[in-house]
């Protein structure tokens, strides 16, 4: 110390500092300050024996004198989202995951989310030993939708669920909320090639664009249709003409669509390695969606469209995919003819050439609307077409949804009805989860819902049709029932290993297998009367989740069985068959942990 600064003069100033440093934040703001150019504190997913030591209900503990700060990340550096008082209830949603400081669990307490560190958690003890099923029986209750209150968002992407154009969510200061894997993109000719030969249009859908939703974890899928006006073998036809010059060989310069398909394969390599080729040809334009009749030719003529789109863009991206077009199913059921893919199969079984070229397609595609039931029976369908030829190929559910007809953007256009395949808002929420867990069942490899948000100017646009209005957002921002619902499905279905599916007269339920010892049973009711809904406990713990993500106690009666009590369905609007229920009542998820690889899959059945 220099001679000329006494002792005595510090002592002031450092019982000052000491006083600052214990009365304030001043320590954890400075803290706070240097730790991100440290680098993000690192996080590991804890093993399965661990992940579910504390889920569902629980509560701030009352030592807890300041209360519970709630992170925005599993990082002590993080910004304090809100501070919850002692003894408030909170429900654990995920977690935990072991960072620096300890192991973090991700809750949420009614419209606040964020990460708090498991010793500061305690568990809500479970009820007491039920003397019988009607002490076990939990009855939910009607869904908390107003408002919808968005879970937080998943630690990681469900890779067998998608979105279509999940980009116009994307906030690029927040992690995907809604945990697509995958997310289908349109690309139209017309708008990214202005005449033959030409270059892309580097506008449309830039790179950057594209690069943000590869780094939120989603694996993009690239539709690929309408055809220009100069390239089309008859103009009149508009966007849905046969291309010109089609039927020459592949890779000759003038076969426009050849070299427009190789382009967009090479152009996009790395971004998008799946392609789609063209939209719903099955449509003819005295059908009643006809207002999405894209493709004016014969199957034959898609068929040549198939091939040349196949071999040119396998070699502008070895590594590409190439998707069959999305199929309805239901244009061909109602006419009574044979299947589109059918006839489409029928072609590549005659073609000589189809076998070397691996059948000239990697991905089968369905967009099955309204009725959940399609979404297992129809890919069960076309497996089946498909080996009775001699192969197999993935089946994907690129378009799924019901229009709910009580949305206010429906009020004053016609659609504002129970009629014509309409449902409720709650009836899409319900959906979502047995839609999901049928295709998942029927041996869909994907499925994805159609769309993310409506479509631009659809909300002042009556004559646009209803789908455009029916997305998990609306056009204003504001989710729909169904966005929790998707949350929810994509939290606890969308690492599903095998699912298979019981029907029954009212209570129905699809058994989702999922690694670590976790099962997840979808539960709804088919029928218009209320029933209980008896399940056999099969793992160690189980909770009740329904469609808005709300987390029930489960436990069992003396007779190891679970009481649920299921609402009655409402949506009776199919014009053929008003007497059935196209979508069943609310629909509840029943989660369990600790599930023994040899524990049989049974159904729910209802109490008598």
């Amino acid at each position: 110390m220099p001679r000329w600064l006494p002792a005595r003069w510090l002592l002031p100033p450092g019982l000052a500092l000491l006083l600052v440093l214990l009365n304030t934040d001043l320590p954890w703001a400075v803290y706070r300050a240097v730790r991100p150019a440290l680098g993000p504190a690192p996080v590991v997913h804890l093993p399965a024996s661990y992940v579910e030591d504390l889920r569902g209900p629980a509560a701030v503990p009352e030592a807890l004198a300041d209360g519970l700060r709630l992170l925005t990340a599993p990082d002590g550096a993080a910004d304090v989202r809100a501070t919850l008082p002692p003894g408030a209830p909170l429900d654990v949603v995920e977690g935990p995951v072991e960072a620096v400081t300890g192991a973090w669990y991700q809750v949420r307490a009614g419209d606040v989310a964020g990460w708090a560190l498991a010793p500061y958690l305690d568990a809500v003890a479970p009820p007491a030993a039920p003397a019988t099923w009607r002490d076990a029986l939990v009855a939910p209750g009607p869904l908390p939708y107003t408002p919808v209150r968005p879970l937080p968002p998943p630690a990681v992407p469900a890779a067998r669920f998608g979105l279509v154009e999940a980009f116009r969510l994307t906030d690029t200061d927040a992690p995907s909320p809604l945990g697509a894997g995958y997310e289908r993109l349109v690309f139209a000719w017309p708008a990214l090639q202005e005449r033959p030969g030409s270059g892309l249009n580097p506008h449309y859908l830039p790179h950057a664009v594209l690069a943000e939703e590869r780094r939120q974890g989603k694996q993009l899928v690239g539709a690929l249709l309408n055809t220009p006006a100069w390239a089309a073998a008859d103009p009149s036809d508009g966007p849905r003409a046969v291309p010109r010059n089609l039927d020459l060989p592949w890779d000759h310069p003038d076969n426009y669509w050849g070299r427009f398909a190789e382009a967009m394969a090479r152009g996009y390599a790395g971004l998008i390695d799946d392609w789609t080729v063209w939209n719903e040809p099955d449509i003819q334009p005295d059908d009643p969606n006809a207002a999405y009749y894209a493709w004016a030719g014969s199957v034959e003529e898609y068929y040549q469209l198939l091939r040349v789109a196949y071999l040119s863009i396998k070699r502008g991206n070895p590594e590409a995919r190439v998707h069959l077009a999305g199929l309805t199913y239901w244009v061909d059921r109602r006419r009574g003819q044979p299947q589109y893919f059918e006839r489409l199969l029928d072609l590549l079984a005659a073609d000589p050439t189809a076998p070397a070229h691996d059948y000239y397609f990697d991905v089968a595609t369905l967009h099955l609307y309204t009725d959940p039931r399609a979404l297992h029976d129809v890919p069960r369908l076309y497996r089946a077409l498909m080996q009775a030829r001699g192969f197999d190929k993935p089946i994907w559910i690129d378009e799924t949804n019901v229009v709910p007809w009580d949305d206010p953007t429906n009020r004053g256009t016609g659609y504002d009805v129970a009629t014509d395949m309409r449902c409720t808002l709650l009836d899409q929420a319900g959906y979502v989860l047995q839609a999901f867990g049928l295709g998942l069942a029927g041996g869909a490899e994907r499925v994805a819902f159609y769309k993310a948000q409506d479509s631009p100017g659809a909300a002042l646009n009556g004559e646009v049709d209803a789908i455009e209005r029916a997305a998990l957002v609306r056009e204003d921002g504001s989710p729909r029932p169904a966005y929790v619902a998707y949350q929810t499905a994509a939290r606890y279905l969308g690492d599903t290993e095998a699912a298979t599916y019981f029907p029954g007269a009212s209570v129905e339920s699809v058994v989702a297998a999922r690694p670590g010892g976790a099962r997840t049973t979808v539960l709804w009711n088919s029928a218009a009367a209320p029933v209980v809904a008896r399940l056999a406990a099969a793992g160690a713990k189980a909770e009740l989740l329904d469609a808005a993500g709300r987390s029930h106690r489960l436990v069992a009666a003396p007779d190891g069985a679970y009481a649920v009590e299921l609402p009655g369905a409402t949506c009776a609007t199919d014009p053929d068959n008003p007497k059935r229920y196209l979508v069943g009542g609310e629909t509840y998820l029943v989660v369990e942990h600790g599930v023994p690889p040899d524990a049989p899959l049974l159904p729910a059945r209802p109490e008598s």
